[in-house]
């Protein structure tokens, strides 16, 4: 292009371009071809930035905004041609719009299975430390940390020294005398260099972040006292966490520290109103969900506008989602120290990192288009040394050790494990059939229409037939809604019918990104809360009817809801025997947590276990914070109080089952990690006994089919989807929710 020659002639620049290859691909059966594309960023003086301009436009060539991938962050980006109001600022690259339909605009969010367990691996073998420390031992505990807690602490303490020189710990910065340190991620030099300020502590589940935690936190409470700071220095951690989780940390303060030794204040409900500036000041620790700072940001008073000595994000990848208000309202918060805790600080996707360390304000790598430039894209693209730096980069900032690193020191009591097999009765199974009939059907005649992404009937149904005949599984016709009872008891009218059904909000249910359960609630759950329940209101209990209240009213079962299906006299039969055992043998009683996806199965096992003398508890997502703190409470203290009912999406975040020793799950669950982290609120750190897991799955049914699931073919589905070109996934990201549809619809064919 001679426009090029004589600009590269008359202005000191450098030009830096991306070849992007031809590609060819096939898609609904039409054929695309994108032309081999060369885009180029141009870096020069920013004196010259309305020279160069003009220059360009002169030529018929205008300035395109860069993808972060493309554009080096260490340098302004000014755009000549973004028209910027008077008085206004270039916004950052992240902030700017980019065409999803150019080539390798955007890199694939999602990780294939390859990379993913590349990521894992690091992160479960990075933190190996060795050597000497000295723990901090404040008088303000009560308990006494474990060795691991204590590396925990050190850890912790070092990061919030502020040092960048003599750590004992990774650092992001590398030494090189003069003064002079180098970043281990970008290389830059800087001589005045900014030091970590906090880090993810990302521990496995159960091996107690809370209490080093909370360990940091009296010690550094101990040295304000001593430093005896001005009135108006900060003091007080601001702990945001699900509301599922408040009594839990209510509960280890109460545990781990000595009476009136720490003072805390829980900032929710109808709390808030009494929560002036200056009363917050008063308290160490204040307590609130992500909800509740989203509504305070939105708003900018309450906690958004005070001045905070930590904040501590639990559960921290409820901000996975950079564009998220979440993330924004927690980001925005001012303070010193910044903490992350989470188990899984990575669960679909590399920014899932990213942003935990933007809010950590991490040195160099705070902004997305700088992490996208130096981690997210090389990672993604599997290029050369990504290895190396993923490891570099998770040792400076994550510290985690599970279970099985620290098996030995942990002596955590045995886990057995087992399947008990289910057998419908003659009643049900004819029941069953008639469904899966129907549900085989329904998705042969709407796998093709499911490959329109505009389309989501075939995707709202199909979900919908596969969790009738899991319901089915559970209890017979007794737990169907009741357009798919009426169905039943009409089928000699209906022999050729094809299922169809609306479905509320088919987003939530196929983004596996929100298998984690949400506080808010929304129009779809509150309408699942009440009322008769429609076919398209049968949706998976983990993802959404964990937090919601019982759907159905015992009163409202009809005349067969009282008789037990095969599941529940296997449950039943199982907690009598454990019943028996204790007595004969003198020992404490043993106390279950039964765990199913369903409310209304919950509803239909407290009626047995009622009716059986059992004394129960129960947790969902429609228990309130007061019924949560009482259900833990009298489940943890009182002997005759032996069963413990539970949403498994309720139980999976912050809270110690470690009174029981017994777990059922009632049915499988197409995330294997959900039930793994409910698994683990009994299996934990200050379990004494052998804890037991008794899983039910009805023989020759689709629960055999979601368990091999599971354990086999979702690997052999995300590898397919990695299959699919970058951009060509990147150009929609519902076509992943698009491949899952056509995967239930098989699966529901396959089946057959």
């Amino acid at each position: 292009m001679p426009a090029l020659v004589d600009f590269l002639k008359q202005y000191r620049v450098k030009l830096v371009g991306t070849l992007f290859a031809a590609q060819f691909d096939k898609d609904d059966g039409t054929e695309y071809y994108w032309e081999p594309e060369l885009r180029i960023a141009v870096y020069g003086s920013i004196n010259d930035k309305d020279a160069v301009g003009t220059c360009l436009s002169d030529a018929g060539m205008y300035l395109q905004h860069p993808t972060s991938a493309e554009y080096d962050p260490r340098f302004p980006y000014v755009n000549p041609h973004y028209l910027v109001r008077p008085g206004g600022e270039m916004p950052r690259i992240d902030e700017l719009r980019i065409s999803d339909h150019e080539q390798g605009s955007q890199v694939s969010e999602r990780l294939n299975e390859g990379v993913k367990s590349e990521l894992f691996r690091i992160l479960d073998t990075v933190n190996t430390y060795e050597g000497s420390y000295e723990a901090c031992s404040s008088p303000r505990l009560a308990s006494r940390l474990k060795p691991h807690q204590e590396v925990a602490l050190a850890m912790m303490i070092e990061r919030e020294s502020e040092q960048i020189d003599g750590l004992k710990f990774p650092s992001i910065w590398e030494g090189l005398g003069n003064h002079r340190y180098r970043h281990r991620i970008t290389g830059a030099i800087d001589t005045d260099p900014k030091p970590m300020r906090g880090g993810i502590l990302a521990d496995d589940m159960g091996l107690g972040k809370t209490l080093s935690l909370l360990s940091l936190l009296c010690c550094s409470l101990d040295a304000i006292d001593c430093l005896q700071l001005p009135l108006d220095s900060p003091r007080a951690t601001l702990i945001i966490t699900p509301k599922s989780t408040i009594p839990g940390w209510v509960a280890q303060i109460k545990t781990h520290i000595k009476h009136n030794q720490l003072r805390y204040f829980i900032y929710h409900g109808a709390s808030r109103g009494k929560a002036k500036p200056s009363l917050i000041r008063e308290y160490d620790i204040v307590i609130t969900t992500y909800d509740t700072i989203r509504q305070d940001w939105r708003i900018k008073d309450g906690l958004s506008t005070a001045t905070w000595y930590r904040i501590v994000l639990d559960e921290a990848h409820r901000i996975r989602s950079q564009s998220s208000q979440v993330f924004k309202a927690v980001s925005s918060l001012k303070a010193h120290f910044r903490w992350c805790l989470t188990g899984t600080p990575i669960q679909n996707s590399i920014d899932d990192y990213g942003a935990l360390l933007s809010f950590m304000q991490m040195p160099v790598l705070e902004t997305k288009s700088a992490f996208d430039y130096w981690i997210a894209s090389p990672v993604k693209r599997q290029q050369p040394g990504y290895i190396r730096t993923l490891q570099a980069l998770v040792a400076a900032t994550a510290f985690r050790r599970t279970k099985k690193t620290l098996d030995s020191a942990l002596q955590l009591p045995k886990k057995v494990e087992r399947t008990e097999l289910i057998h419908l009765t003659a009643a049900d199974r004819e029941v069953y059939d008639y469904f899966k009939a129907k549900a085989s059907k329904t998705a042969a005649k709407l796998s093709g229409e499911a490959q329109d992404p505009g389309k989501q009937a075939g995707a709202d149904t199909t979900l919908a037939l596969i969790n009738i005949l899991r319901l089915i599984c559970d209890y017979g016709e007794r737990l169907l809604p009741k357009s798919a009872l009426e169905l039943w008891r009409n089928r000699d009218r209906h022999v050729d019918d094809v299922i169809t059904a609306p479905w509320e909000s088919v987003d939530s249910c196929l983004n596996e990104e929100d298998f984690v359960p949400d506080d808010r609630s929304t129009p779809a759950r509150d309408k699942a809360a009440g009322g008769s329940a429609k076919l398209g209101d049968v949706y998976d209990a983990a993802e959404r009817t964990a937090d919601t209240p019982a759907q159905m009213p015992m009163e409202e079962c009809h005349e067969s809801s009282f008789d037990l299906s095969p599941k529940m006299i296997a449950l039943l039969k199982n907690l009598e025997r454990q019943k028996r055992d204790t007595s004969q043998s003198g020992l404490r009683p043993v106390k279950s947590v039964v765990f199913s996806q369903w409310t209304k199965m919950l509803d239909l096992i407290a009626t047995v276990l009622h009716s059986n003398n059992y004394n129960y508890v129960r947790l969902d997502g429609g228990s309130s914070l007061t019924d949560r703190r009482l259900a833990l409470e009298k489940f943890t203290r009182n002997e005759s109080c032996t069963v413990m009912l539970a949403s498994i999406g309720s139980a999976g975040e912050g809270i110690d089952l470690t009174a029981a020793n017994s777990i059922h799950i009632m049915e499988p669950h197409w995330n294997p990690m959900l039930e793994a982290q409910a698994v683990d609120r009994v299996h934990r750190i200050g379990q004494s006994r052998e804890v037991s897991v008794t899983r039910y799955l009805v023989a020759n049914s689709i629960e055999d089919y979601v368990r091999w699931v599971q354990e086999d073919k979702l690997a052999v589905i995300h590898q397919s989807l990695a299959s699919v070109p970058t951009s060509q996934a990147d150009l929609d990201h519902r076509r992943w929710k698009v491949c899952r549809v056509l995967f239930l619809s098989a699966t529901l064919i396959e089946y057959d």
